[in-house]
């Protein structure tokens, strides 16, 4: 009889143990790789988050303004995954929850900036997004985004350089067949390199869901951005980017189109004039203090010397607060003060206003500047 009972009280403990293995083995979901997308949709494209396998991930949600990205790293307890928020580009977010349904369908039970709570992640992309339930189109003719240029590029890709500048490395956008993009903007030596979806309204192509941050030249975050197809060959950019800017035309060869004339020649695309000057010592009209940043990143500073005008010239750098001037020539101030300087430092008081933080000439360390 006792016997019996060791034997019964075994058999329990084994049920047991072997039921708790089972039931761990079934919570045990791999997310690492995959892609879930919210099957709300989106004002464009839909919500969306990475895992990747190294436990880091990144998370692209949807306002009606644009999209913004959190990224940061990712855990998974019983059936609950933890996203710990490193950065994000809106809200104040420090932790994200997901519940685990299967290891194709995830439920977020945080709401967010776009996406609420309770709504369901799905590795199946939806067709549409909420404002849209057809999947986007390119602009009227299948070939529009893909003419034939006589390049060896392949047929699933077409490429358009900014004809607008005027340096022989280009900005330019690639587009493919499968409603993605690969986009270059180049500025002096350096580039940035993003990549996204694209999709149309009428003939206004939409670019979105940037692998990265994107900016324009003021510093401003940009979440999306147009083009508009002319023809086979030609778009125009409608928005301004970081050197590429609203109205620039991106051409297959990187030519302007015959017979097109640009807004202007060595076009600038930041101008600012000396703020106000106390009553009785103000410059006559015309002869504020006034710099220009060109494209392409050079800048000319023209500064009242009292006995006429000077300038400075060189390249410029924007850095978190402002910006400096890399002075390389300064020889129209020469005998002048502020003949020696060689950097000069502008602060941002605002959006639309820049405080000096160099003695120059008529200009010193504490004046505003104002964008025109």
């Amino acid at each position: 009889m006792k016997k019996a009972k060791r034997l019964f009280f075994f058999l329990l403990c084994m049920i047991l143990i072997l039921s708790g293995c089972t039931k761990k083995e079934e919570n045990k979901v791999d997310l690492g790789g995959k892609t879930f997308y919210n099957t709300a949709g989106g004002y464009r494209e839909p919500a969306n988050i990475w895992f990747g396998k190294d436990g880091s991930f990144v998370m692209t949600d949807n306002l009606k303004e644009g999209t913004y990205q959190i990224s940061g790293k990712w855990s998974v307890k019983e059936n609950v995954v933890t996203l710990d928020v490193e950065s994000t580009g809106a809200g104040d977010f420090t932790k994200i929850l997901f519940e685990i349904k299967d290891d194709k369908t995830l439920t977020l039970k945080t709401t967010l900036e776009g996406s609420a709570a309770d709504q369901v992640f799905s590795v199946d992309k939806p067709a549409g997004s909420s404002g849209n339930t057809e999947t986007p189109e390119k602009p009227k003719g299948d070939d529009t985004l893909k003419p034939d240029t006589g390049k060896t590029e392949p047929a699933d890709h077409a490429t358009y350089y900014n004809a607008s500048q005027t340096q022989d490395d280009k900005s330019f956008v690639e587009i493919y067949d499968d409603n993605s993009f690969s986009y270059t903007e180049i500025r002096g030596m350096g580039a940035t390199v993003i990549t996204g979806l694209v999709g149309n309204e009428g003939t206004v192509l939409l670019f979105s869901n940037f692998n990265a941050p994107l900016y324009n030249s003021k510093g401003e975050a940009v979440y999306n951005f147009e083009m508009e197809v002319t023809d086979e060959n030609t778009l125009v950019l409608l928005t301004d980017l970081e050197s590429s800017f609203a109205g620039d035309v991106f051409t297959i060869d990187g030519k302007l189109p015959e017979g097109y004339t640009p807004p202007s020649v060595g076009k600038t695309y930041l101008e600012w004039v000396h703020g106000p000057f106390p009553k009785g010592s103000e410059p006559a009209p015309g002869c504020e203090p006034r710099f220009t940043l060109y494209a392409f990143g050079d800048f000319t500073f023209t500064e009242n010397v009292y006995a006429g005008m000077g300038e400075y010239k060189g390249w410029y750098e924007q850095t978190d607060t402002g910006y400096i001037f890399h002075v390389d020539d300064a020889s129209k101030m020469k005998g002048f003060a502020g003949q020696d300087v060689k950097e000069i430092v502008l602060d941002y008081k605002s959006e639309n206003t820049l405080v000096l933080k160099t003695d120059l000439c008529m200009s010193q360390n504490g004046d505003e500047f104002i964008l025109e």
